[in-house]
């Protein structure tokens, strides 16, 4: 899996492109570089294989969190 901080997100993936964009309220941070760098994002861009079972998954999550 990759892990690629951008100026404006995270990407997560094996695949080069990003299929899946999911955009957070707020901003959160993830270090980098050895914890080094505190990098705060607002946008995670995701490559999966399938987008469907992914959606059907946090929607779920989010049912049972009563959101």
């Amino acid at each position: 899996m990759h892990l690629v901080f951008m100026l404006i997100g995270l990407f997560l993936g094996r695949g080069k492109r990003a299929n899946v964009l999911l955009s957070l309220d707020r901003d959160i941070s993830c270090f980098s570089m050895m914890g080094m760098l505190n990098e705060p994002f607002d946008k995670v861009y995701l490559a999966v294989e399938d987008c469907q079972a992914l959606a059907t998954q946090l929607q779920g999550k989010l049912k049972a969190q009563g959101q």
